[in-house]
């Protein structure tokens, strides 16, 4: 082989080498969004599961999600990713309340982590393949260079410059493929984290660091009579004029907190959960008619108390006038006898 050409084959190797490397540097970027992604989604479906358990609700979706819900002795809140084996584990804590917690693992694992697990493995080999052949060509060619060789004819670029733009031209496509397929899977799980949050029966409203609303799914839509399109933006005391109690307890919770909030015309349980961007996110549920039940009951209990009362104290009654009526009669035929024998006396 010529000097010259083997030089540009030298150059080649080392373009092509750079491009795996910055493919292999796109790849593991993407290998750590998808995780991130998965955590931030673990997250949610964690946290959707604990208040639902509050509420004596079933698991629903989280139980699908996670590997394994284990309850906790104590109260713990964190995250952590930890090494099992080859693969990472996703460990979530929540507390459950004020003595007890809820544990989630899952593993964090897909097709696409997969998908982009082996095809960080390929570009690995590949630039330890071009590497080796990068260094054996550089050998090669400073022997070449000792011989002094006669000059050789000029070289003709045309052919391996084409071939270069071709792989070029090539590598750049795939690098658009595998951006697209990721715009493609965040997309994907938007809809599905939008999904879950559009059929949840609780109203979520998701408030920005400025106090004004994100997120109002459906529920919440129904539950304060205004549409999304309504409340997009706007600040939270402005879409829930007729429950300014809820409004304020919403805005001024520095700290997760539950709390039972009689507002307007309704009454209201509501979770609220600070993020860390500043914003807070709120799940309200309406059990107006669940504490008007509760009463009617209440009331029900009274009256029948009330009806048990009155027919034991109309028998005592009943019995002492028996009584007194007997002892009346005894009186009256006592004070007749004495007449008739004052009657039989005096004669």
């Amino acid at each position: 082989m010529r000097r010259s050409s083997l030089a540009l084959v030298l150059v080649v190797l080392v373009l092509a080498l750079f491009i795996f490397e910055n493919m292999q540097a796109v790849v593991a970027t993407l290998q750590k969004n998808e995780a991130a992604s998965l955590m931030a989604q673990g997250d949610l479906q964690a946290e959707l599961h604990v208040i639902k358990a509050r509420q004596g609700q079933a698991g629903g979706d989280a139980a699908k999600f996670f590997d394994r819900i284990e309850a906790l002795p104590a109260p713990e809140t964190g995250r952590r990713v930890v090494r099992a084996g080859k693969e990472l584990r996703l460990e979530i804590r929540k507390p459950l309340g004020d003595r007890a917690g809820l544990l989630f693992l899952k593993m964090i694992r897909s097709r696409q982590l997969d998908t982009l697990g082996g095809l960080r493995r390929v570009l690995s080999f590949l630039n330890v393949l071009l590497g080796i052949l990068l260094a054996g060509g550089g050998i090669y060619l400073m022997v070449l260079l000792f011989k002094k060789q006669p000059a050789e004819g000029k070289l003709s670029a045309d052919s391996p410059l084409q071939d270069y733009l071709v792989e070029m031209k090539s590598a750049q496509l795939e690098l658009q493929a595998i951006a697209d397929a990721q715009r493609r899977a965040s997309s994907e799980k938007e809809e599905l984290n939008r999904s879950i949050i559009n059929t949840v029966h609780l109203g979520v409203i998701c408030l920005t660091a400025g106090g004004k609303i994100e997120i109002f799914n459906p529920a919440a839509q129904q539950l304060f009579d205004r549409s999304f399109a309504a409340a997009k933006n706007m600040p939270l005391a402005d879409v829930l004029v007729g429950s300014p109690e809820l409004a304020r307890f919403i805005l001024g919770a520095a700290a997760k907190s539950s709390a039972e909030i009689e507002s307007g015309a309704g009454i209201f349980y509501v979770d609220v959960v600070p993020l860390a961007d500043g914003g807070r996110l709120a799940l309200v549920r309406d059990i107006s008619d669940e504490r008007k039940r509760e009463r009617i009951r209440r009331q029900s209990d009274n009256l029948m108390m009330l009806g048990e009362m009155a027919a034991s104290l109309a028998h005592e009654v009943r019995n002492s006038l028996g009584v007194i009526l007997g002892y009346s009669r005894a009186l009256a035929a006592s004070r007749k006898r004495r007449a008739r024998w004052f009657a039989r006396s005096s004669s």
